[in-house]
């Protein structure tokens, strides 16, 4: 059920991933992602890792066939050596919106991730500075041929938050831990993935919120809680990484209160500890 509530504050969408047979670039590409990226955001990144293998084993393609080194690519001819990784990724775009059925916002994205994580690998841009234009023409050839529906995505408000709160069971711990996480989530602006983990054996607690990151000062009326990474990436929040909510008395929807009520409603057990219990 919190997974729900993820889902909906952050319109996540899982595709299926492809096993596939990893060339020692794309598995290098695959570790830097692992290592450098919040948990949820690992799996889009080896959703197009994967998927772009999958493209070089059925087609018989090798990764070794390309210039993979700087010297290679200045050795030789730079416009040619930029044009044959171009070509290689238009062909991973037909695939995945041809081939595959994806929407092509997927594909612009899978590039994107692929061209960045093989660059890492080869330790230049494998566009070698050219600009790509036989690739921003494909996609908008798929653009005029496969008509995209238009998705706005509208925000969050207050009676969003109300209509969730309604339909819970009041009284239960479940319906507390719901109402914090919600409030917590649409009052402090941040993603599920600052507070929540996706998969219970995906949690990390040196990474990933615990029940010893929150501080309620009832007497004053506020609650800090510690953010160590963001969606954006894994690097540990220091300097910023505190987020302040101050009480509302009165006010049905005050995340400090309803914080309170979760923590008494679903206290520590004898055997948790703070520091490796999840937040929520």
């Amino acid at each position: 059920p919190l997974a729900r509530i993820a889902r909906a504050f952050d319109d996540a969408k899982r595709k299926r991933q492809q096993p596939a047979h990893a060339t020692d670039s794309i598995s290098a590409a695959r570790n830097y992602s692992s290592s450098s990226l919040a948990p949820n955001t690992v799996a889009t990144y080896n959703a197009a890792i994967n998927n772009f293998t999958r493209m070089l084993v059925e087609n018989g393609t090798h990764l070794s066939d390309y210039p993979t080194t700087v010297a290679g690519m200045m050795s030789g001819d730079m416009l040619n050596a930029s044009r044959k990784w171009e070509q290689l990724l238009m062909g991973f775009a037909h695939y995945i919106v041809i081939h595959d059925g994806n929407r092509i916002t997927t594909a612009r994205s899978y590039v994107k991730i692929v061209k960045k994580y093989l660059s890492k690998h080869v330790k230049h841009q494998i566009d070698l500075g050219y600009e790509w234009r036989e690739l921003s023409n494909l996609f908008r050839r798929f653009e005029q041929k496969i008509p995209q529906p238009r998705v706005i995505q509208a925000g969050w408000t207050v009676e969003d938050i109300r209509a969730i709160h309604a339909q819970l069971n009041t009284g239960t711990a479940n319906a507390a831990l719901y109402r914090a996480a919600t409030l917590v989530l649409f009052f402090g602006v941040h993603r599920s993935s600052d507070y929540i983990t996706p998969r219970d054996e995906t949690f990390d607690p040196s990474r990933d919120a615990t029940r010893s990151d929150i501080s309620v000062d009832q007497q004053a009326g506020s609650m800090i809680i510690h953010i160590k990474q963001t969606k954006t990436g894994a690097k540990h929040v220091t300097a910023h990484g505190d987020k302040h909510f101050f009480s509302q008395p009165g006010n049905a929807l005050c995340p400090v209160r309803a914080m309170l009520e979760y923590l008494n409603k679903d206290p520590l057990r004898a055997h948790e500890s703070a520091g490796t219990t999840p937040l929520f």
